[in-house]
């Protein structure tokens, strides 16, 4: 089980697993999937169509994909010959009561079917830890962007972007655009290497790609919070984007932003209302009337029916995966529509009513950002009782937590607040689960003040999970990070030694690793910046590199002038030869793994 923020990849992620299984495309560390039939199963799609319990013959046809209609009985044998790849996309789109029927149909699924492979996607909170334990689920965190990737994205969306050159011919105009996009990626790559607040609106690929494309449209100019990003990418997307292209009124209707915002703020806050994710043409035009009827301009341009195939055509944001199943393009658009027509319609308290549903928490988190200084008090009061009030203890962490989330995002709250919402953050204690990290670790840089020092605890397992919300912090996280190195764990000291990955690495080793007892730990190492500083860390007790490392004078600089056990060498297919071990005595253990590719030879 898969577990990841909104816009972190994980349907993209299915759908790559998917057609490179299907191609048998995958690479090595996967490549027992290729040649597995996937079955792609995005639950929104399962909650439209009113089914809960879908059979083996339905498996093929619950994702929207052209393809000639399959043999009578060939998914079930797909299935019975270990042949199958379930990937289950988006658990948390179904409503909370749907859920635990959802779990017992997979889970009585692979049973019949036990060789199945099956990959399920959920948010972070959506559902309990172990969730899927018994039935021999393991989890995995698809974990924020680093700032290498990053840079990587910004890269790599440049690249794409210049294959649009390739349509202009040898003109200059192509030329100039190619130049252009050279620039900006420039601008941009410098951009982020200094401003953290910008890096930190990019950590998930969804809202990267939205700065990628600002960036070019505004020639450089970006929005500075999260609402004004989300509100400059639907100005983008609900006017800009056609006009910048010139492109008229092919349906014969022109919608102003404002127009189309409100119309589509209708239909997200129907299906956060009714716990959906997709609604049919009937139910869409149905919310259109309602909000054409304060629009006359709108009105007097079409039909309900008009406007949608109008904004399925031109917004961008709305769109028909399927025959008669509408749905926005991602759910963080419909929450934040939806969340502006709470705001907008005075129907906070409506909202506020939700607080204990996980589905409607993301809204009331985005609603935040719409309200005015009254209302955001409003709000936090109301989730400070509602936190005190819990009956649970795991309710009292996540309302608690929404309530700093709220108040870390509100435009403008009131110190006293602001402290009693941190306060009551504090009083919850140190983080016990993984789930109680995912969630202090969403806060951000804002709730360091009330973790917990070494010395305030006694249990090296609580102080692995503090250690564990610091890595996700970047370097905002270093000066506790310098208490936590100290500790007298090996297992804490060594999640202190993996948290450079996530920082500025030499900013990371000068003030946190020099010095620090690394003799009997794991260092990893998986870039070529990281074994260039690899020397600094003195004596080391195992050290791990990733991938294909071949300068040998780097290599043999890594071991030099220091005493490290054991060496390990993962996934190299490019190295021949382990000369660079001469003169290092003092390594009593080697071990290659996955480093296929080539014959090593020792002298």
């Amino acid at each position: 089980m898969l577990r990841g923020e909104a816009g972190a990849g994980k349907t993209t992620l299915v759908w790559w697993l998917a057609s490179h299984a299907a191609h048998r495309t995958l690479p090595e560390e996967l490549s027992t999937l290729n040649g597995l039939v996937p079955f792609v199963i995005p639950m929104r799609s399962l909650a439209a169509r009113g089914l809960t319990a879908p059979t083996p013959a339905q498996l093929p046809v619950i994702a929207p994909l052209q393809v000639d209609t399959s043999p009578d009985g060939w998914a079930g044998r797909v299935l019975e010959a270990g042949r199958a790849l379930l990937l289950v996309d988006g658990l948390d789109e179904l409503p909370q009561a749907e859920r635990a029927p959802a779990r017992r149909w997979l889970t009585g699924l692979l049973r019949m079917y036990p060789d199945t492979r099956c990959l399920v996607t959920v948010r972070p909170l959506a559902v309990e830890d172990a969730w899927l334990e018994s039935e021999g689920f393991e989890e995995l965190q698809l974990l924020p962007m680093s700032d290498d990737d990053i840079q990587a994205f910004v890269a790599a969306w440049h690249r794409a972007a210049r294959l649009e050159c390739d349509s202009f011919g040898g003109t200059p105009r192509a030329d100039q655009e190619r130049a252009r996009l050279a620039t900006l990626e420039r601008d941009l790559s410098q951009e982020f290497q200094l401003n953290s607040t910008l890096r930190d609106l990019a950590r998930t690929p969804l809202l990267c790609a939205v700065i990628c494309a600002l960036h070019r449209r505004r020639s450089g100019l970006l929005p500075s919070t999260r609402w004004h990003l989300y509100e400059a990418a639907l100005s983008m997307l609900l006017g800009n984007r056609d006009a910048y292209r010139r492109v008229g009124t092919p349906e014969g209707i022109a919608l102003t932003i404002d127009d189309s915002r409100q119309l589509l703020q209708r239909i997200a806050v129907w299906l956060v209302r009714n716990g959906r994710a997709e609604l049919s043409q009937k139910q869409a035009t149905r919310q259109l009337k309602t909000g054409m009827a304060g629009l006359r301009k709108v009105r007097d341009q079409g039909t309900p029916d008009q406007v949608l195939t109008h904004l399925l055509n031109r917004s961008g944001l709305l769109q028909e995966r399927a025959a008669d199943s509408i749905q926005f393009i991602h759910r963080t658009f419909q929450d934040y529509l939806a969340a502006k027509e709470f705001q907008e319609s005075d129907s906070l308290d409506e909202l506020l009513g939700h607080t204990v549903d996980e589905q409607w928490q993301d809204v009331i988190l985005l609603a935040i950002g719409h309200c005015g200084r009254k209302e955001v008090r409003r709000v936090i009061a109301r989730l400070i009782t509602a936190g005190d009030t819990a009956p649970e203890r795991a309710e009292q962490w996540h309302l608690r937590a929404l309530a700093a989330a709220c108040a870390t995002a509100a435009p403008y709250l009131d110190d006293d607040q602001y402290e009693t919402v941190w306060g009551g953050v504090k009083a919850l204690g140190p983080p016990a689960s993984a789930g109680k990290v995912e969630l202090l670790a969403s806060l951000g840089p804002d709730v360091l003040p009330v973790l917990p020092r070494p010395d305030d605890l006694s249990s090296v397992e609580v102080a692995l999970m503090v250690v564990s919300v610091l890595r996700s912090l970047g370097t905002w996280a270093i000066p506790l990070l310098q208490l936590y190195r100290l500790h007298e764990s090996r297992k804490v000291r060594e999640g202190v030694a993996a948290a450079w990955h996530a920082m500025d690495r030499r900013r990371y080793v000068e003030e946190v690793l020099v010095g620090m007892r690394l003799d009997d730990v794991a260092v990893h190492v998986n870039t070529a910046e990281e074994l260039a500083l690899a020397p600094r860390l003195g004596d080391t007790g195992r050290l791990v590199l990733h991938g294909e490392h071949t300068d040998a004078q780097a290599l043999g600089r890594a071991l030099r002038d220091r005493t490290v056990d054991a060496l390990e060498l993962w996934q190299n297919h490019a190295l021949e030869n382990v000369d660079f071990l001469r003169g290092h005595a003092t390594l009593r253990s080697l071990s290659l793994m996955y480093c296929s590719r080539y014959a090593i030879s020792v002298a």
